[in-house]
């Protein structure tokens, strides 16, 4: 990973002390954007179920920069997308 997407993945960025950068933000976006898009091809049979993606997304969305992200760009997305990822949230 590139070193300014590090904090990324990071469990404590300190975003009090460094506010979440743009390069940061587009690329949780993308990732956003990747996920809904396997996330439609699933349920419309187009790709095999993945065994352990609710895992990952609860895992991801756990670390304060997604989660961060999500709560921006959750209003945005559409709203069997929203539900999935609020379910696992849970």
């Amino acid at each position: 990973m590139r070193p300014e997407l590090s904090r990324v993945l990071n469990d404590h960025p300190e975003l009090d002390k460094q506010p979440l950068s743009a390069q940061e933000e587009l690329f949780v976006n993308m990732l956003i954007l990747h996920l809904g898009t396997v996330y439609r091809a699933i349920k419309e049979g187009m790709f095999v179920k993945l065994e352990g993606l609710q895992n990952d997304v609860r895992e991801f969305f756990a670390l304060p920069i997604p989660k961060a992200v999500w709560k921006k760009t959750r209003p945005l997305q559409d709203h069997d997308f929203t539900e999935f990822v609020e379910s696992v949230l849970k």
